[in-house]
């Protein structure tokens, strides 16, 4: 009588061969998961944030633009992770997101802070209608803002937003200015470190 081949011994049993891991199937619906990271304190869109998404058949990664934005196309219709981490702020991380349709995932990092930047020191120097200011680079600084006005922290003539440790001004009218320069942080701006006198003849 023929033996049934659910009573084989394991020893006549083939070896199923290794594998890397289960291929994408084909037959899963695949959706598209968007969405903005924000900055809680201020909600301004945060841009070079790293965006993971870790499903079981296709991990990937992306970066959110300027504007804070990110997108994933062709999300296969089954359990994901995503994290979402930047330097200066704290890691968010979302089990089990479900996409069984396209979904929008807005999300905001709050700010993983240290002490907001030392006041720093402002210089000028002039060439004919030209003024250029300089500073120093300060300690964990992303940005800086440099304020000009007529009266002491009053009356602004403009306000610059730079990365930079200068700024030209070109074509500043005769007058005398007051100027200063903040740095911030992931923490925001820190104090001025004094407030300068600009001649402009």
């Amino acid at each position: 009588m023929p033996i049934a081949p659910s009573i084989l011994p394991a020893a006549a049993a083939a070896p199923a061969p290794a594998s890397p891991g289960p291929p994408p199937n084909p037959d899963l619906r695949r959706w598209t998961i968007s969405g903005t990271v924000r900055d809680d304190d201020e909600r301004f869109g945060l841009g070079e944030v790293t965006v993971q998404l870790v499903d079981r058949f296709e991990p990937r990664s992306t970066i959110t633009d300027a504007a804070g934005r990110y997108v994933f196309n062709g999300v296969a219709e089954s359990g994901v992770r995503m994290a979402f981490s930047r330097a200066g702020y704290r890691e968010l991380t979302i089990e089990q997101v479900l996409p069984v349709e396209h979904l929008t995932i807005d999300v905001t990092l709050r700010r993983q802070c240290s002490p907001r930047p030392a006041p720093i020191v402002l210089t000028y120097s002039l060439s004919g209608s030209t003024v250029l200011f300089t500073w120093p680079q300060a300690s964990d600084a992303v940005e800086y803002r440099l304020s000009v006005g007529m009266w002491e922290y009053v009356s602004p003539v403009f306000s610059q937003d730079t990365t930079g440790t200068s700024y030209e001004w070109a074509n500043a009218p005769s007058g005398t200015y007051l100027a200063r320069v903040q740095a911030r942080n992931a923490c925001g701006y820190g104090n001025a470190g004094n407030e300068l006198k600009v001649i402009v003849p």
